[in-house]
């Protein structure tokens, strides 16, 4: 059964898209905004940068790397430098990252170390996002 997780390393996003979960829909609805107005257009944004775009892992390694590793579980492992916990969560077909090295908008990740946006963001995605730690260095 599939897990709500995510989590952020080097500068990439990991997560669990779930389609009846994790859709935009459902994300903007946690805020109970209007449509058409300020802060859905705004929120809309934020979750177009954490998912529009993301790669679905599965599909990468089908693509370009399995020729180059035995098999999904060790391409996690060797190429993403995952632990054996994170991959626990992410081996499988609906797992997909977002690397931020390739988006020029930074100011969404600062909303990160807003309590009331973490909280929500926490509960959306899963996982326990430490505004504290610098995920964003390069």
């Amino acid at each position: 059964m599939l897990k709500k997780y995510s989590f952020i390393l080097n500068n990439k996003f990991y997560f669990v898209k779930i389609p009846c979960i994790t859709n935009k829909l459902k994300f903007m609805r946690l805020w109970h905004c209007k449509k058409g107005s300020y802060l859905y257009k705004t929120l809309e944004y934020v979750y177009s940068f954490y998912c529009a775009n993301a790669k679905n892992l599965y599909n990468d390694y089908k693509k370009y790397y399995k020729k180059e590793f035995l098999n999904f579980y060790d391409y996690l492992y060797e190429k993403h430098n995952l632990t054996q916990e994170e991959i626990k969560y992410l081996n499988n077909k609906f797992s997909y990252f977002k690397d931020y090295a390739t988006c020029p908008h930074w100011n969404c990740t600062e909303l990160l170390r807003e309590p009331a946006y973490l909280e929500i963001f926490n509960s959306f995605f899963g996982g326990n996002h430490d505004p504290e730690e610098n995920y964003y260095e390069i």
